[in-house]
């Protein structure tokens, strides 16, 4: 269930990234949906860092990949959210 949440948060900060490079759909990019998503990703993943660094076989690669897809969410979220107010 773990695993399966971070894919899930890391797919939609994919879609995210994907959507902003080449615009896709015309949903709008500064929704606070997806500001909430990158923080619950961020903060998801360090926990899942924390608890799990102990098991034998854990891996922790979906976990670094979900906390820096979703710090390059939030970096181009702030980055279109200044362009938008200070162009408009």
């Amino acid at each position: 269930m773990k695993k399966a949440m971070l894919i899930l948060l890391l797919l939609a900060n994919l879609f995210y990234i994907i959507n902003f490079l080449f615009s896709f759909s015309s949903f709008s990019l500064i929704n606070p949906f997806w500001l909430g998503s990158f923080v619950i990703g961020i903060v998801y993943s360090i926990i899942y860092l924390i608890m799990n660094r102990k098991q034998k076989d854990y891996h922790p690669y979906l976990s670094i990949a979900v906390l820096s897809a979703c710090m390059g969410s939030i970096g181009l979220y702030v980055f279109y959210f200044y362009l938008s107010h200070m162009i408009a």
